[in-house]
């Protein structure tokens, strides 16, 4: 990655050099090589393949499980831990509907109804449990303190 230098910066692609703008300094690269075709169909991309598969599934399913938690639980912190044990649940083998039922359990969201297609989970309905808020006063003192809601 080298730097533009001079008194006019340039924007754009010019053949294989890429000039481009970040964090207010210029910079010019080279193209890759690479392309969608070749990451797709090339035998030594495969576990990068499957990694990306697995991330796409854990944050859709850390998605559909945030967005089940009362507003004043959200927080970022949270989703990424969500995101975190749902990727090591899914590299460990399990399903997409036993991750939804292991993370719900661990933050206290009773899945009433998950709605699945071709193994992939497209939709999660739940409510907050009992246990959910009985816990919510010592969540949000936890958190206060820096711990976050999966710290309990």
């Amino acid at each position: 990655m080298a730097r533009q230098a001079g008194l006019m910066n340039i924007k754009g692609t010019i053949e294989d050099f890429t000039f481009y703008q970040m964090k207010g300094n210029w910079y010019v690269r080279r193209k890759s090589s690479l392309t969608k075709k070749k990451f797709q169909k090339k035998a030594c991309f495969e576990r990068s393949r499957q990694s990306a598969s697995r991330f796409g599934s854990g944050s859709r399913i850390a998605s559909r499980l945030y967005k089940n938690l009362p507003f004043e639980l959200r927080e970022v912190g949270l989703y990424r831990q969500l995101m975190s044990k749902a990727l090591a649940y899914l590299k460990e083998g399990k399903t997409e509907l036993e991750v939804v039922e292991l993370l719900a359990a661990s933050i206290g969201v009773k899945v009433d109804k998950a709605e699945e297609v071709g193994g992939k989970v497209t939709s999660v309905y739940g409510s907050y449990t009992a246990r959910g808020i009985a816990n919510r006063e010592k969540v949000i003192s936890n958190r206060k303190q820096g711990g976050g809601i999966m710290n309990r």
